[in-house]
């Protein structure tokens, strides 16, 4: 099963990992562990919808979540009541939810038979403490067809 939405990070030394080498052919994956294994200098992380060109981004420095499309006009930063807070410690999440459809085959055997191809949706967001200690999520899900829902 081929992704539509493939990962990016970037580390603080300048260091990049792609999650693919060829994200159409989506050959030679690098595990999402690498990212894990440098968290401590994780900057931003990226998912890319190889067929819209859209980007979502989290800016681990900030907190931000941006949306954008690939090749947009210089646009101004965000204003201060979303910019993010700098002095936080901000928590990466990341993961998708795959959902099969199954059925019944048809005859006695009764053996169960996936239908269709599988739901992927992905899960973006960031995890912190506030100054009162209180643990906040900020989570976007995502389709394939660029449906962004976000609590």
């Amino acid at each position: 099963m081929k992704l539509d939405l493939v990962w990016s990070a970037n580390f603080s030394d300048g260091k990049v990992i792609h999650q693919f080498e060829d994200p159409i052919q989506q050959t030679r994956e690098h595990k999402f562990q690498e990212v894990l294994d440098r968290f401590d200098t994780l900057t931003e992380f990226y998912l890319h919808n190889i067929k819209s060109g859209k980007d979502y981004k989290v800016d681990l420095k900030t907190g931000a979540l941006h949306l954008f499309q690939a090749m947009l006009p210089c646009v101004p930063g965000p204003e201060v009541e979303v910019a993010g807070n700098p002095n936080m410690d901000y928590r990466l999440i990341y993961f998708r939810r795959v959902t099969r459809h199954m059925q019944y085959g048809p005859g006695s055997t009764n053996k169960l038979q996936e239908v269709g191809e599988p739901e992927v949706a992905y899960f973006l967001g960031v995890q912190y403490n506030d100054e009162a200690g209180k643990n906040i999520k900020r989570l976007l899900q995502i389709s394939k067809y660029d449906e962004v829902y976000f609590n």
